[in-house]
């Protein structure tokens, strides 16, 4: 999956509101000028097509390696891009570089719809040369569903090109038309920006872009703004912000919301913003911004831009920048009231996969985030938060390991294994790792992996060594049972006995795990005054012992009351004292 673009499917107390209108707009980072032309002969470079071309069609597990030419490319890329729209259709024109071209081949990825082939018309030149798609080979991902839902049937295609030539640097052309807005109901479906639904196999470096928009339309570009008419933009990310961007019919309700030192620009379009629900979705984004900056101890950005677009269904946080889209064709109310984690969700990335980058285990990363601010958020409902992602890691996150999760393609997040395994189980071990080590070693150690990892890839290893390192453990253990292993501690209790020792009561027990895991566990013992004792019971192996004299009779044992662990959860009896494992 590609860092500026499909690897974000696998990413707010002064009030400033209205339409924003803009010319033109350059970030602190903007790429210089770029002179493109194409000769009109090029003796040194020609396109090699294959005697027999074939685009086989594939499944989205068969399509992973081909994915990985475009999402995992070795070119760098820089250009100019000009789109005019007129209200229905996009017309635009790429003037590009490509640099650092590895084995001479080059990948273009484009969208098609089945029941219109002409939602997307393109044609691409290199050196002067024309590329004639038609006699190349490749692949053809369709999509018919996603996370389980039907959705507009579509496709992505993946083209080969290969070429002989000399030169360092190729130079070229793409000419297209879009039909817009023709959108399905996931970003992830299309290759590119919805504004080119194309993308070239090569990291973007700089981009130059002109837009011309029809009156009363708004082009909203995270991290950049919101602008009507025509202007120009440039940047360093501009291309990869462009994968968040959108055409809006009507005027955009710009707010900006200072959080815990961090500027969150939101942009609304009119149509899904509302009064009322802005306080709600406002007191979101201060409640996670503000959890975030405390726990980790680190600002990524000054600013961070947060895009309610309602051409998406999904949500997600542009990788490597600071910028987060919402996706909502309903309004925001819908967003407060149905989907409250993901706007905590999608800014916990901008410290995970923003700022510092783990790789799919970002996702562990934002969880655990998110709900730490969903406890300031709900609190009221947080345990019952807490209790339904654990039952979700019982369900559906035990038949692959937090570590062979992270081998797979991200595409397989579709399966509900594979996602439950990286977002939820994640979040749960990472919770579980907070209990290991106490709040204040465990939120250094997050400070410490953010620091180390800025600007680089960490897998496992790293973060285990971080870990270690901060908290002066040996932490193998650990990472061998949460992170490699598909099993979840599975508590009993047996040798119960009570004894009435002169008016208090002792109680000893062993704490079991047929799983045999080594866990300290948090133990609660309820007694017939309707008070209770907390106590944690370190197991080794499998097995634990507790030991404990109590005022009054124990009437209840509480395995992990504040839900430190995802267990296996059961409710029983033993000599009359009910045992109910949370």
């Amino acid at each position: 999956m590609r860092k500026g673009s499909l690897a974000l499917l696998l990413i707010i107390v002064v009030l400033v509101s209205g339409c924003l209108g803009g010319t033109s707009q350059t970030d602190t980072a903007s790429s210089s000028p770029l002179t493109t032309g194409t000769p009109e002969e090029s003796p040194d470079f020609s396109i090699i097509y294959p005697e027999n071309p074939i685009v086989e069609n594939l499944s989205m597990d068969e399509g992973g390696p081909l994915l990985d030419n475009i999402y995992s490319p070795t070119a760098i890329q820089r250009g100019n891009l000009t789109i005019e729209y007129d209200g229905s259709t996009i017309r635009g024109r790429y003037d590009f570089v490509l640099s650092n071209v590895s084995e001479n081949v080059i990948y273009l990825a484009l969208t098609g719809v089945p029941d219109d082939p002409d939602v997307l018309r393109l044609n691409l030149t290199i050196e002067g040369v024309p590329v004639d798609l038609s006699r190349l080979s490749g692949g053809r991902i369709f999509f018919e569903e996603a996370f389980g839902r039907p959705i507009t049937r579509s496709y992505l295609t993946v083209y080969e090109i290969r070429f002989n030539s000399s030169r360092k640097d190729l130079r070229g052309e793409i000419k297209y038309s879009l039909k817009y807005p023709v959108f399905l109901d996931l970003p992830e479906q299309y290759a590119g920006s919805p504004l080119t639904w194309w993308d070239i196999g090569a990291e973007p470096v700089g981009l130059n872009m002109t837009y011309s928009l029809p009156e009363g339309y708004t082009l909203v570009v995270p991290g950049f703004g919101a602008f009507n008419g025509s202007g120009t933009l440039s940047g360093e990310n501009l291309l990869q912000l462009l994968f968040g961007s959108f055409i809006n019919d009507g005027p955009v309700v710009v707010k900006k919301v200072p959080a815990a030192g961090i500027n969150v620009t939101v942009y609304i379009p009119n149509g899904q913003y509302s009064p009322r629900y802005w306080e709600y979705l406002e007191d979101i984004i201060k409640l996670s911004v503000e959890t975030y900056v405390n726990v980790t101890g680190l600002r990524p950005f000054g600013d961070i831009h947060l895009a309610v677009n309602p051409d998406f269904m999904g949500s997600f946080m542009i990788h490597g920048t600071n910028s987060v889209v919402i996706g909502e064709r309903r309004g925001i109310e819908l967003i407060v009231r149905k989907r409250t984690g993901s706007i905590p969700h999608e800014l916990a990335h901008i410290w995970f996969a923003g700022y510092a980058d783990f790789k799919y285990f970002n996702e562990g990363f934002a969880s655990y985030l998110q709900s730490l601010a969903m406890r300031r958020i709900i609190p009221a409902r947080f345990n019952t938060y807490l209790e339904l992602n654990e039952k979700f890691v019982v369900e559906y996150g035990r038949s692959i390991s937090i570590h062979d999760a992270m081998s797979e393609n991200l595409l397989d997040l579709r399966n509900r294994n594979v996602s439950t395994v990286l977002y939820t189980k994640g979040a749960f071990t990472l919770r579980s790792l907070q209990f290991v080590l106490g709040d204040e070693t465990f939120y250094r150690g997050l400070h410490e992996a953010l620091i180390r990892c800025h600007g680089t890839e960490c897998g496992l290893t790293d973060l285990e060594g971080i870990f270690e390192n901060v908290s002066g453990e040996d932490l193998d253990w650990f990472f061998s049972e949460w992170f490699n292993s598909t099993l979840l501690p599975d508590y009993t209790v047996e040798n119960l006995t009570v004894t009435n020792e002169s008016g208090s009561y002792r109680l000893v027990f062993k704490l079991v795990d047929r799983s045999n895991f080594t866990m300290p566990v948090q133990v609660r013992v309820v007694t017939e005054n309707a008070k209770f004792v907390d106590m944690t019971v370190r197991v080794e192996n499998g097995l634990g012992s507790a030991d404990i004299t109590l005022e009054a009779k124990p009437v209840m044992i509480v395995i992990d009351p504040n839900e430190w662990i995802a267990n296996v959860n059961r409710k029983f009896e033993v000599d009359g004292i009910e045992v109910e494992v949370n």
